[in-house]
């Protein structure tokens, strides 16, 4: 309890001492005892502060070196990190690219189809038409107005406007687009129109040839500035009409409209056409089920010979030995 009591006397009497002492040195303008006694520690002191400074500087001029060198360190580390997530978000991408070039360039090959290349840019209304698409290939790249466009699946449109670096393609689904169509296998021709999204119609000239759902068709190419034998779609649906002259059917395109973007622009019709030989092959046919073993005559199909009930053949059944093997 002393001890306490004389703590705090003195530190109430340093707190005093260290009140006057300010009070003395503010009235004194710096010049009192206290200016006199940070002069002189300055001046004592200095000389000691300047030597530990220049002693310590190579030291801390080192951990200044390590700070940046981290700094450095962490900012490359957070760059290289930042091109390798884009790389890998790229993957996907650059996987779908390489796919449609070479299902183009197979196109190409099987089609002997000398072929631009161009990206698509942008998809939407021009000249008056609701569906077309922007490509980067223009004049300088020999592009001119009238030429086929295709991707690996199929035909895609018909280039309808050029400038120098740029060209406008009018999509097959469009409702202005028309080409000479034929039915792979039997040659049967008429004309296919754009219906929108999704969705073309064939129209058959001549109501007695015979157009089944399933059927494919390819470009007739009696256009001359049009490539034949380019697959166009499969036959959904087909209506006849009554005393009609042709038959209209209903054709769902290779190509996926939604999803443009490397395609490939004919420059030239092949010197043969292709026929059918850029279609894809056809589904194979499922195998039907044989009957095992353990079914039943019945089942089978086969006819049987009821027995009466004393065992004597029912009626239909042909005369033969009984189930005991007796005469």
């Amino acid at each position: 309890m002393r001890g306490t009591r004389r703590t705090r006397i003195v530190i109430a009497v340093l707190l005093l001492v260290s009140v006057t002492l300010i009070g003395l040195d503010v009235r004194a303008g710096g010049g009192g005892l206290v200016g006199k006694l940070r002069r002189t520690s300055s001046s004592v002191l200095g000389p000691v502060e300047r030597v530990a400074a220049s002693a310590l500087a190579p030291f801390r001029r080192m951990v200044d070196a390590f700070s940046r060198s981290d700094a450095d360190r962490i900012r490359a580390l957070q760059e290289q990190n930042m091109r390798l997530r884009l790389q890998l978000a790229a993957q996907p991408e650059l996987a779908a690219q390489s796919a449609q070039l070479a299902r183009l360039l197979h196109t190409a090959g099987l089609g002997q189809f000398p072929m631009v290349f161009a990206r698509v840019m942008a998809i939407g209304p021009a000249q008056g038409f609701e569906w077309t698409a922007q490509l980067d290939a223009g004049a300088v790249d020999g592009v001119k107005v009238g030429m086929t466009v295709i991707d690996g699946s199929g035909l895609v449109g018909r280039i309808t406007a050029v400038t120098s670096t740029t060209c406008t393609v009018l999509l097959a689904i469009d409702n202005g687009f028309t080409v000479g169509g034929r039915v792979a296998g039997s040659g049967q021709a008429g004309f296919v129109t754009g219906r929108g999204p999704g969705l073309m119609t064939f129209e058959l000239l001549g109501t007695s040839a015979a157009l089944r759902p399933g059927a494919r068709l390819v470009t007739l190419g009696n256009d001359p500035g049009f490539t034949p034998g380019v697959p166009i779609g499969v036959v959904t649906t087909v209506q006849a009409t009554p005393g009609a002259l042709t038959l209209n059917a209903t054709v769902r395109p290779y190509v996926s409209f939604l999803s443009l973007d490397l395609l490939g622009i004919v420059i030239s019709r092949p010197r043969t056409d292709p026929r059918d030989a850029l279609l894809p092959p056809l589904p194979t046919p499922s195998a039907r089920p044989t009957p095992s073993a353990s079914a039943s005559p019945a089942a089978s199909g086969s006819p049987t010979a009821t027995p009466g009930a004393s065992g004597t053949p029912g009626p239909g059944a042909s005369p033969g030995p009984s189930a005991s093997g007796s005469g």
